[in-house]
């Protein structure tokens, strides 16, 4: 009779509990801004005619302040993909790793960006970690070269955050059923 509710409740201890292969992921989000520049790639990005770069913009984080950089590979202002690298620098540490995403084209000066992160290492207090998380914002060329860019960043659910809410659901929607009243039986 309780071997459902016991079962789940197992589960979801098991997936709570840190591991070896999930015990250095992080959850990072924040925003920054700063001035972008963009030149010709001279053939460093392939196909992609411009070469984009951010150098210690201030920003805020959950972890406090940072500055942030990447060097990319970008459409420029007529949109189409971005390639690069990013870091982020607290005081307790570096994130490092590559981003990918799209420059989508407004009609104005202002083009909206949309970066997916993956962090691939770290130092200091992030050594050793993982994990993604997404930036979104914008490029604004009103005021002339540089492009003023502004990011927000968000936090990507992990795997075992899904998993937890999914469990989560199936227990309350089998409460639910078992509180239900039984129908009535002819005599």
């Amino acid at each position: 009779m309780y071997r459902i509710p016991v079962m789940a409740v197992a589960l979801a201890a098991a997936l709570s509990q840190p591991s070896a292969a999930n015990a250095d992921i992080i959850n990072f989000s924040g925003s920054t801004a700063g001035p972008g520049i963009t030149a010709p790639s001279a053939g460093t990005c392939g196909a992609i005619p411009f070469r984009g770069s951010i150098t210690n913009a201030p920003g805020t984080s959950n972890f406090g302040a940072i500055t942030y950089s990447h060097s990319v590979c970008t459409s420029g202002s007529a949109g189409g993909p971005v390639q690069g690298t990013f870091e982020i620098v607290t005081g307790g540490g570096a994130l490092q790793g590559t981003l990918d995403g799209t420059v989508s084209v407004t009609g104005t000066p202002i083009s909206n960006l949309l970066f997916n992160y993956l962090i691939t290492s770290g130092t200091g207090q992030f050594l050793g970690a993982t994990g993604s998380f997404i930036g979104t914002g914008t490029a604004d060329l009103s005021r002339g070269p540089p492009a003023t860019i502004t990011l927000n960043f968000r936090a990507v659910p992990e795997p075992a955050t899904w998993a937890m809410m999914l469990l989560g659901f199936a227990g309350i929607g089998l409460t639910i059923r078992r509180r239900q009243a039984p129908a009535l039986r002819p005599a």
